[in-house]
């Protein structure tokens, strides 16, 4: 390892060497190479390549942030892109190290936290998150990091909890969007929830004035689909996507089919398989 530390301290370095070596697997190489090398490390792709991949080491990362504190205090937009790109788990370590280190938080700095719980599918952190924001950290979420929230939650397949932070959102200020409430109703339609899913697109979108899209329309068409409700998702197609300006698009169509076929309505599957044929709209 010492042949790959002189590589780096002569400036030799570059992502897939420092990958290929093993360098960047043992925190103790980062804390070991010079201080004006780790200046460079810390900022560049190879940083945010380690910090996704390792373990929580509080203490590793505050020797690979501190020359970082600086910078970030002058100009804490910079940031996001460490917090965005490493795993949960380091993000919050890094999050912490910056509250220490006075660095002026702010609510994007959470968002880029709370996205990389959704992609990472650690909902229960995300959601920590949006609830300490406000109390501990005195950072209100914005419709965007409670978005991020309701996503991850959507994916985990925890749809009571990502239904409660959009029924919260008028209420602290947050209005939902088209975004909030796709994710809710994918949510939704995983559960089965088609209830839920008609309501909140023929109710509540229009109470407060939200437009649904393709994307609202697909998803909501889809949970009809698994609630095996078939006269609902030929509605939706054939009534609702019309009157609000929307195309059917593949996906919209492959889920009534699939509505049709599992309820046994097999000529309407086959006239919507024809009708997709005439308006050149190609099947799955």
């Amino acid at each position: 390892m010492a042949s790959s530390l002189a590589s780096v301290d002569r400036g030799v370095w570059t992502l897939g060497a420092l990958q290929k070596s093993g360098f960047g697997r043992e925190p103790s190489n980062w804390i070991r190479a010079p201080h004006r090398v780790r200046l460079r490390l810390t900022s560049s792709r190879c940083f945010q390549k380690f910090a996704a991949s390792c373990t929580r080491e509080e203490e590793v990362y505050q020797e690979l942030v501190l020359p970082e504190l600086r910078s970030w205090r002058a100009n804490p937009k910079s940031a996001n892109k460490v917090l965005s790109r490493s795993s949960p788990d380091v993000a919050s370590v890094v999050l912490s190290l910056m509250l220490k280190g006075q660095v002026q938080l702010d609510v994007f700095h959470f968002t880029a936290v709370i996205g990389a719980c959704d992609r990472s599918s650690r909902w229960n952190l995300a959601l920590h998150l949006l609830e300490r924001m406000p109390e501990k950290f005195s950072v209100v979420p914005d419709t965007v990091a409670r978005n991020a929230a309701i996503s991850a939650l959507e994916k985990a397949g925890r749809w009571c909890l990502a239904c409660s932070i959009l029924a919260a959102m008028p209420k602290a200020r947050a209005m939902p969007d088209e975004v909030s409430y796709n994710a809710a109703i994918s949510g939704f339609s995983k559960a089965s929830q088609w209830q839920l899913a008609f309501d909140v697109l023929h109710e509540t979108m229009p109470c407060i004035r939200v437009s649904p899209g393709e994307i609202t329309c697909n998803a909501a068409i889809t949970s009809c689909e698994k609630g095996l409700q078939w006269q609902l998702a030929l509605r939706l197609l054939e009534e609702s996507m019309p009157r609000m300006s929307l195309i059917a698009n593949r996906i919209s169509y492959s889920s009534l089919i699939s509505a049709c076929e599992k309820s046994g309505q097999w000529k309407l599957a086959v006239g919507t398989l024809w009708k997709m044929s005439k308006l050149k709209v190609s099947p799955n």
